[in-house]
């Protein structure tokens, strides 16, 4: 998390202090794109590959699950602000933030409703994880 809410807080406060001092290059942005795919790639090894083949069909009926309730949760999200219904699923769609706001940057979205969303998302999911891992350990303890 320090990684991610670290720089995030960090260009908060120069946004907040000097709203058009940031401009990121369009190479540095590229570039670190680039080195983002790189650590995810570089992380698959023949292990893991082989425990992806194991797991391929529950592993796409939880992605189609989730991509469904995210999608129903954007239409939500749409009916209730200005964004539109592109905004509104990247805003709401699981997975990597880095990933998701290069997909936001790339279809011309606005990545600052995106990143305040998935933001809000991802501190709700922190500050609520320990009160479900104890009602789940509650419930299977029973």
């Amino acid at each position: 998390a320090a990684t991610l809410l670290g720089p995030l807080l960090l260009a908060s406060a120069i946004a907040l202090a000097a709203p058009d001092a940031l401009e990121v290059p369009p190479l540095a942005r590229e570039v670190a794109f680039a080195l983002i795919g790189l650590e995810v790639g570089l992380r698959f090894t023949a292990e893991a590959l082989r425990a992806m083949g194991r797991l391929l069909m529950p592993v796409v009926v939880a992605i189609a699950a989730l991509m469904a309730g995210s999608f129903l949760f954007a239409i939500g999200l749409t009916a209730t602000t200005s964004a539109t219904l592109l905004e509104s699923y990247l805003a709401t769609t699981p997975g990597g933030l880095y990933a998701v706001l290069a997909v936001a940057f790339a279809a011309g979205a606005d990545t600052t409703f995106v990143v305040a969303v998935q933001t809000l998302r991802l501190l709700s999911l922190v500050i609520l994880a320990p009160f479900v891992v104890r009602w789940v350990v509650g419930r299977v303890a029973r």
